[in-house]
């Protein structure tokens, strides 16, 4: 209700005073939490006019990460990792687009196609200090998320991060041959 709203807001407006004198990633953390109080009760004219590139790509990997299926789903990671092992070939991409076109739904596609787009810029952005592998390693587990960790090997899953960095890494670097205009 909004009495609630309101309430968690006033909360956390006072423990600003608290929080802005510690880290500037407590700071980061701060700012999110309040963004996305904002976001669940639906205002999002602070997001709208919001300048801060690291909140607000801190708040679009929160939202990638906290989607209960991954943007790219299981069956389609699968064929982006045996196109990248096969090395970059052209037809390659074409059967993946079909693979990608059956799998995923038109709005996921959009997203994922929007989402690419907006990162090969930043990778090749002459301002950026991130190169492709760069943006890769920060995306990689929003975009994939990982199996169950479970009781699974230490080693298993840094090979599954490292295959998750591949394919993002793959899919910003080929990106006009995987989805040409």
């Amino acid at each position: 209700n909004n009495w609630t709203r309101g309430y968690e807001k006033s909360r956390l407006r006072a423990l600003a005073g608290i929080e802005l004198k510690k880290s500037p990633e407590s700071v980061l953390i701060f700012f999110i939490s309040i963004f996305r109080l904002l976001i669940d009760s639906e205002d999002f004219s602070s997001v709208d006019n919001c300048t801060d590139v690291a909140l607000l790509t801190s708040l679009f990997k929160l939202f990638l990460r906290e989607i209960h299926e991954p943007l790219i789903p299981d069956t389609v990671q699968h064929k982006f990792a045996e196109v990248f092992k096969a090395g970059n070939q052209k037809p390659a991409f074409a059967e993946l687009r079909k693979t990608m076109e059956t799998e995923m739904p038109p709005t996921e596609l959009r997203v994922l196609k929007y989402l690419f787009t907006h990162l090969r810029r930043v990778a090749d952005e002459p301002k950026n200090m991130m190169n492709t592998r760069n943006v890769a390693v920060v995306f990689a587990p929003n975009i994939l998320h990982s199996a169950a960790v479970g009781n699974r090997r230490p080693a298993s899953l840094l090979s599954e991060a490292e295959m998750h960095n591949g394919i993002v890494e793959g899919i910003i670097e080929q990106f006009n041959d995987i989805f040409p205009k």
